[in-house]
């Protein structure tokens, strides 16, 4: 299991539309991807979630993009990119 790096001191805080375009730029670069391993991604590009619980905020972004037809839910809290 992927272990979540600190968000840098400094990092951008991301929310709504900005965190799902975020996580679309990182599916795009991938193939399917946990939650988790997202979220670290995130950490690892300078940004961090602004939201009281992180996880459920992208869990609630990638599902809001899947209803979109933007990203596939693979398995449970795994996402992919649509083609």
């Amino acid at each position: 299991s992927e272990v979540l790096p600190p968000a840098a001191p400094d990092a951008t805080m991301l929310w709504g539309r900005r965190l799902r375009a975020r996580c679309r730029d990182i599916l795009r670069r991938h193939d399917a991807l946990p939650l988790a391993v997202l979220h670290a991604e995130l950490h690892r590009s300078g940004y961090a979630v602004a939201h009281r619980y992180p996880v459920k905020a992208l869990g609630d972004a990638l599902g809001y993009e899947a209803d979109q037809g933007r990203v596939h839910r693979v398995a449970r809290g795994v996402y992919r990119l649509c083609a």
